[in-house]
């Protein structure tokens, strides 16, 4: 029997037990960990926790979130998100993050700002290599949008 088991989807009730694993994680890279002077990682961990809702509720249209959960403890070991082309935004829904009602999607907000997520600014230029390397990999023509847009939109409703 599998120990782990993968979920398709995230919802806001998963938002501890997200803020806990990704945060746990990031802690570990020591460039991430230098963003935070003075801040412990059960403080990040709390604040992540408050953030989590907003941000999985955000561009629910084009966005998808799965976890694994170790069977044992219950707990999430693992995280993904994915964007979408917004052709596929009618594919995977499985994955989506179930929407909420508006009252607490602006509970979710009020928390989001409130949440404490001041990294350091004494560093210009810390990130420039990933920016660069996200640059440099990014794809430069749409070939995955126009062979979804092909398979999932009917020729007599595509543009010509």
């Amino acid at each position: 029997m599998a120990t782990h088991v993968l979920i398709h989807n995230c919802t806001v009730e998963d938002t501890e037990l997200l803020a806990r694993n990704n945060m746990t994680a990031f802690w570990e890279m020591t460039w991430w960990r230098m963003l935070w002077i003075d801040t412990s990682l059960d403080t990040i961990i709390k604040n992540s926790a408050l953030r989590m809702p907003h941000n999985l509720l955000t561009g629910r249209l084009v966005r998808r979130h799965q976890k694994v959960i170790d069977h044992g403890t219950g707990q999430i070991i693992g995280y993904a998100r994915w964007i979408l082309p917004e052709v596929c935004a009618p594919c995977w829904l499985e994955a989506q993050t179930p929407d909420v009602s508006e009252d607490n999607k602006r509970v979710f907000e009020n928390q989001f700002a409130e949440a404490s997520w001041a990294i350091r600014d004494d560093m210009p230029g810390f990130d420039d290599h990933l920016e660069q390397m996200m640059e440099r990999n990014s794809p430069t023509e749409p070939y995955i949008s126009e062979l979804l847009e092909k398979i999932l939109v009917p020729s007599s409703n595509r543009e010509s």
